[in-house]
């Protein structure tokens, strides 16, 4: 059913709002139900942030708050109160507010995984709104004051399953019971680990110097991911051990995506 372009679009959707629902609401310190509605232009964007889906599930989406949204979603987010009508926003605001869409999009993510499997959600702020399949307004309503931003689904595919190894009948009553995968086990692997990630533009990258703060897209207590040849296995926290830098895994991926990681 989810390979089906329409139904993936409503997924989206329904996870993009819950996931705006329970950010705002942990946020604000009371429920702000989010509901997905028939969208309608609510003036310019004063913030746009475009959203990658990259794994089991491949799309491109975006959301973009007119100034009024904007300016309520920076003072959910700093614990203010926000006016019922403004006419533009500050740095800080236009910060904050993306720092809002980043978290929507972790908790997002989230949801998403349960859904359709392993993905990563990349968010990065943009200047200009593309055209969409599909375009929703979110509205939410918070005290007296109304307010609507709109998420756009730029587009989407289910990406191509994975082919399993499924070990055969055993050959010897030694190693792991399958000469075939014995040849393997002994095969080193580079492992690493991944803390996050960012896109930069190439004239940031030659500014970089000692001294300079390069932002991931993660937070502190988010789960760091350990990789293998490029490729998720497992996920933990960072942990000291002798000195040294460790991982305590608190999700592993199962046997058969583990088999299917080896190169």
């Amino acid at each position: 059913m989810r390979e089906n372009p329409k139904d993936i679009a409503a997924e989206l959707t329904r996870n993009f709002a819950e996931a705006t629902s329970a950010a705002l609401s942990q946020l604000a310190g009371e429920e702000l139900p989010v509901e997905p509605r028939t969208a309608a232009s609510s003036g310019e964007a004063a913030i746009i942030v475009e959203i990658e889906i990259t794994g089991a599930l491949r799309a491109v989406c975006a959301m973009a708050a007119p100034v009024q949204a904007a300016v309520q979603l920076a003072a959910i987010l700093m614990g203010e109160a926000a006016p019922t009508k403004a006419d533009a926003i500050d740095a800080e605001g236009r910060d904050a507010a993306v720092k809002l869409f980043q978290q929507i999009c972790g908790g997002a993510a989230e949801r998403l995984r349960k859904a359709f499997g392993e993905l990563d959600i990349h968010c990065r702020p943009v200047e200009q709104l593309r055209g969409a399949m599909l375009s929703k307004s979110f509205w939410i309503r918070r005290g007296a004051a109304e307010f609507t931003f709109e998420f756009r689904i730029l587009q989407t595919e289910m990406a191509e399953p994975e082919t399993t190894f499924t070990p055969s009948a055993p050959a010897s009553s030694t190693g792991s019971g399958n000469s075939n995968l014995d040849l393997l086990l002994d095969i080193e692997l580079g492992v690493s680990l991944r803390f996050g990630s960012r896109q930069m533009l190439l004239k940031d990258v030659l500014d970089l110097c000692s001294g300079s703060v390069v932002e991931l897209d993660r937070q502190v207590r988010d789960p760091v991911d350990l990789l293998v040849d490029g490729r998720l296995i497992a996920q933990g926290e960072v942990v000291i051990v002798g000195g040294n830098y460790g991982l305590r895994i608190t999700r592993v991926a199962t046997p058969g995506e583990r088999i299917a990681c080896l190169p």
